[in-house]
C-alpha cells in the first residue's frame, strides 16, 4: 500500500499562490494552515492506496502544480527493449578492405505484357427436336 506525501514542493511553471489556494481548498483547510503545509515538513495526504490509485493521485496533483512523493515508490513500468532487426547474412558481414558491398541487382522482368491466347469457340451441337 502506498501513501501520498506532501512536503511543500510546488512544480515549476505554476503560480505558488494559486497552488496554495488549490491545495487548501482540496483539503478543506483554513488559509492559516498554508504556512504549516508549505514549511518543508512532510505531511501524509492520503494513506493505503494501491499502485494505480496512487498513480492517479500523483497525476491529478501534478497537473495542479502540487509536487508529491509516493511512499513506498511506485514500481516503474517495465522497459521493453527495441526489437532487433535481422537482415540477410550479406548485410551483416563486413565488406572487405572497408568498402561497402553493393546490393545485387535482380533480373529485369519484361515490360511487355504477355499476350493471351484466343479461346476457341465451343462447338455447337444441334439437337434433334422430338416430335410428339
Amino acid at each position: 500500500m502506498h501513501n501520498i506525501v506532501f512536503s511543500g514542493k510546488i512544480l515549476p511553471g505554476h503560480d505558488p499562490a494559486k497552488v496554495r489556494e488549490k491545495l487548501l481548498s482540496m483539503l478543506k483547510l483554513d488559509p492559516g494552515y498554508a504556512v504549516k503545509l508549505f514549511s518543508g515538513k512532510s505531511y501524509t495526504l492520503k494513506k493505503g492506496l494501491g499502485s494505480e490509485e496512487a498513480d492517479r493521485y500523483v497525476k491529478y496533483l501534478s497537473k495542479r502544480g502540487i509536487g508529491v512523493d509516493v511512499v513506498p515508490p511506485l514500481p516503474s513500468a517495465p522497459v521493453t527493449p527495441f526489437p532487433t532487426l535481422i537482415y540477410g547474412i550479406d548485410s551483416v558481414m563486413p565488406a572487405a578492405e572497408g568498402r561497402v558491398a553493393k546490393p545485387q541487382k535482380l533480373p529485369r522482368a519484361s515490360t511487355a505484357a504477355p499476350r493471351a491466347k484466343p479461346i476457341p469457340a465451343p462447338p455447337h451441337r444441334l439437337r434433334a427436336k422430338s416430335s410428339v
